[in-house]
């Protein structure tokens, strides 16, 4: 599993992706997906993660996440030594990063209930998860969107919000049953005000320009969280007439449910 501590810090916003090895559709088992949210449901609590938006598919999940607070995550990432110290575990060392031991214990945990389940042996997930620095309110709303809309590139589904097992119709329709809680500290990152948010992933998610503009990206072979991949994306946005300065003002109530 890579390791960018630079990346995961106290509140700090990651885009998530994790595949089955060989990339078969082992997710499509049946009872996959309630185990897979029930398992996450639970490691979301214990390791004061905040979930802002997924969507699971039949050999891969995507996740956006916020680090677990400052408190919590100093908890995490720190150790006793022997002179009764307390002290952080070394950079190189996946205790380090509290998102490292969510995610190592998140695939750990799901591919043992699915291989007890397929009678299955070996790796079960791709050795490494993929994981990119969310800079801001308008790149979160770009990546939850394009997340979401997943199901219907694949023919799954569709429209995102008819889609059963991703947040698109928790974030759309507000007193939906969602198959998981989201926003669990009551406001989004960024300061970004909730209904302007909703509103701008409703209109991302339902436009297929959003993947004309992803597939784009991806030519230029570029990473989204870097300065240049923020720029060139930015200038795709626009040309294809998706470009969007909503407002970053926090209202307060910023709970999906």
């Amino acid at each position: 599993m890579p390791h960018r501590s630079t990346l995961d810090r106290p509140d700090a916003v990651l885009h998530l992706t994790g595949r089955v090895n060989w990339r078969v559709w082992h997710l499509t088992t049946p009872g996959a997906f309630p185990l897979f949210l029930c398992v996450l449901d639970r490691l979301l609590d214990e390791f004061g993660v905040d979930l802002l938006g997924f969507v699971l598919m039949s050999n891969h999940y995507h996740m956006v996440v916020r680090s677990p607070a400052e408190q919590q995550f100093r908890s995490l990432t720190t150790r006793r030594t022997s002179n009764r110290h307390y002290r952080p575990w070394p950079r190189s060392h996946f205790k380090s990063s509290a998102i490292a031991q969510f995610m190592h214990k998140l695939a750990l945990t799901m591919s043992k209930e699915i291989q007890e389940r397929l009678d299955l042996s070996g790796h079960f997930w791709e050795r490494r998860y993929h994981q990119s620095w969310v800079r801001d309110a308008s790149d979160l709303v770009v990546r939850i969107a394009y997340d979401h809309r997943n199901p219907v590139r694949q023919g799954m589904a569709p429209s995102p919000e008819a889609y059963a097992w991703s947040s698109a119709s928790t974030w759309v329709a507000p007193g939906s049953v969602s198959p998981l809680r989201l926003l669990r500290r009551g406001s989004l990152p960024f300061g970004a005000e909730t209904e302007s948010f909703r509103a701008e992933l409703l209109r991302y998610q339902t436009s297929k320009l959003l993947d004309d503009v992803f597939e784009a990206f991806s030519k230029r072979r570029r990473r989204l969280d870097s300065d240049f991949g923020q720029q060139l994306m930015r200038q795709l946005l626009r040309e294809a007439g998706l470009d969007s300065n909503f407002d970053c003002a926090s209202d307060g109530a910023g709970a999906a449910r």
